[in-house]
């Protein structure tokens, strides 16, 4: 038929241009994955094998470099979800201020109820941010549900008796709510004219699914596959970049047919525009060609960087900062201990023919070695121990990558070698922390508050019933709340919640000012004492202010009982106050 036809033509132009673009991506970003390589083998401590003969040499690597990444990936987590919700839903628009707070009410019931999962997708996401310079991410609406076995009780039917179980299938929804999944920065490629996501005309996404996974999207409609065989003919195609790490520390799988082993993997090349998606299998056939699904209207992809640069796609990589200073802390260190080596084993000049053998040049208690002419005697080799300053030069390197990175030993949990005052360390500290915060903030806007809007876009589109939201209750325990779409509707801002990295010794110094603000002003009628104990609470950081302090409803009624109490009292006592005799 002529529509089939001219369908078939026009996917087949889809799928020369995205392969184009592909091979365009690939080759510009060819120098990355070189890097990417290079840093992924200095966190993980891979070190080049010694040169054959050379094996007795010294070949550490120094952890520092992990420390270094584990140091600031720990401090921009803790900020980062340091207060729930963790992203505020801020009205557009005054008809909107209920659907904010509805909003922000689901979203942090979305993010909760996969807190755990959350906080290591969120982990991941910041590790490769660190280490690649960058990390992105995909959203979508996952819908998952299953057949799950339980009991039901059986009854009589007669009696109504209890007379046992049975055991019966139930679909049970396990999820039906916005997703987010981080995935590794040489899985994406990118429109090599663009600096982010936004700014690309195009993005293609590489990835490899089974073919379970394949035939599951191929009844929801999403991928339109002509003939499953001819694309299994196709041939397999490797993930480069997987390969090459996982060959980095000896743990190489790609050398059996996955076929054999029931593991076989398609290769899918997705390329989203602003209002389009395509994709090809095994850069075989096109599957997919329709207009963007999402109402947003927008690539369904995030890119975190910690420190973008003005004009380019990728950001500067911590490691990166780093590599060439661990390199000398490995050599230095490898050195020292060559040298240390060289001093503690003892080495020989000895004449041939003088019947010596090695052994005995082994040294032993009361050892003794026999020769006829004493001038003829072994001697030693001299090796002078190292000297002070190699030691001191390890700490100048540690000292110029904690310089470059803003991880001195006080943000390590550590003790450092200098002695300061109260006041320097404080202001040492704060100079420390307004460099992080810096940091945070750029990766609150390419990260979370994307993600918040990405999660109000598809809650808005998505949810299209009642359903009923779990919450916290004020006393403990748990309530419910229902929302329908139009409880969701409108237009926010998002602003994610995090905390500001307040040093050890200012929050000391807060909250001592705090304890001496209570003191002064404990009686004063004009001020709240309730919330001045919450923020007294709070500087400690206790979350639950709320199940520790009393509610005004319970104050009220312990006043009033109380009151009642000292009136029955002057009561039973034959007198009523104001003298009034009954």
């Amino acid at each position: 038929m002529p529509g089939n036809k001219n369908k078939d033509e026009a996917m087949e132009k889809r799928k020369e241009l995205l392969l184009a673009r592909f091979r365009w991506s690939e080759n510009w970003r060819r120098p990355w994955d070189d890097k990417w390589l290079r840093w992924y083998k200095a966190f993980r401590g891979i070190v080049p094998p010694l040169p054959e003969g050379e094996e007795d040499r010294s070949n550490l690597h120094i952890p520092y470099t992990y420390s270094t990444v584990d140091a600031v990936r720990s401090k921009l987590l803790t900020a980062c979800f340091a207060n729930r919700p963790y992203i505020s839903f801020v009205p557009k628009d005054a008809d909107d201020v209920e659907s904010a707070h509805n909003m922000e009410t689901l979203v942090d019931s979305q993010m909760n109820r996969a807190d755990a999962e959350m906080m290591v997708r969120f982990y991941n996401l910041i590790t490769d941010m660190l280490i690649y310079g960058g990390c992105p991410y995909e959203t979508g609406w996952k819908n998952e549900s299953r057949l799950m076995r339980k009991k039901a009780p059986v009854t009589d039917p007669a009696s109504g008796i209890l007379t046992g179980y049975e055991e019966i299938e139930e679909e049970v929804v396990l999820w039906d709510d916005p997703d987010f999944m981080p995935f590794m920065v040489d899985e994406l490629y990118p429109d090599p004219e663009g600096t982010g996501i936004d700014d690309c005309g195009w993005v293609i996404r590489r990835r490899f699914i089974s073919e379970k996974d394949l035939k599951a999207k191929m009844e929801d409609g999403i991928y339109q596959v002509k003939d499953l065989e001819e694309l299994r003919s196709a041939g397999d195609t490797l993930s480069q970049g997987k390969q090459d790490r996982m060959a980095a520390i000896g743990a190489s799988y790609y050398n059996v047919d996955q076929s054999e082993v029931g593991g076989r993997r398609f290769e899918i090349l997705e390329m989203w525009e602003d209002d389009h998606v395509t994709a090809v299998i095994n850069r075989f056939e096109c599957v997919r060609d329709e207009d963007n699904p999402f109402w947003h209207g927008k690539k369904p992809f995030g890119f975190a960087k910690l420190d973008p640069l003005n004009g380019e796609f990728y950001g500067i990589s911590l490691i990166e900062i780093i590599e060439y200073l661990q390199a000398e802390l490995n050599t230095t260190r490898n050195q020292r201990i060559d040298s240390a080596s060289q001093a503690i084993n003892r080495m020989w000049f000895a004449l041939k023919g003088i019947g010596l053998e090695p052994a005995d040049l082994v040294s032993r208690p009361n050892g003794i070695i026999w020769v006829d002419n004493l001038e003829e005697a072994p001697k030693e080799v001299a090796f002078d121990p190292p000297p002070p300053a190699a030691y001191q030069e390890e700490s100048i390197i540690k000292n110029d990558i904690q310089e470059a990175t803003s991880t001195y030993d006080v943000v390590r949990g550590a003790q450092g070698d200098e002695k300061r005052t109260a006041t320097e360390n404080a202001i040492r500290e704060r100079s420390t922390n307004i460099r992080f915060e810096t940091k945070l903030k750029i990766f609150e806007v390419l990260g979370l508050k994307r993600l918040g809007f990405f999660f109000d876009q598809l809650n808005q589109q998505f949810i299209d019933d009642v359903r009923s939201v779990r919450l916290q209750g004020s006393e403990g325990g748990y309530e419910w709340q229902d929302m329908g779409p139009e409880d969701i509707t409108g237009r926010f801002e998002y602003q994610p919640v995090g905390s500001s990295i307040d040093g050890t010794l200012e929050k000391m110094n807060y909250r001592d000012n705090l304890l001496r603000l209570y003191e002064v002003f404990a009686e004063d009628p004009e001020i709240k004492g309730r919330e001045l104990k919450k923020r007294i609470f709070e500087a400690f950081d206790i979350k639950d202010v709320d199940k520790i302090l009393k509610t005004e409803e319970e104050m009220l009624q312990e006043q009033q009982e109380a009151e009642q109490e000292m009136l029955q009292g002057i009561l039973g006592g034959g007198a009523v106050p104001g003298g009034v005799v009954p």
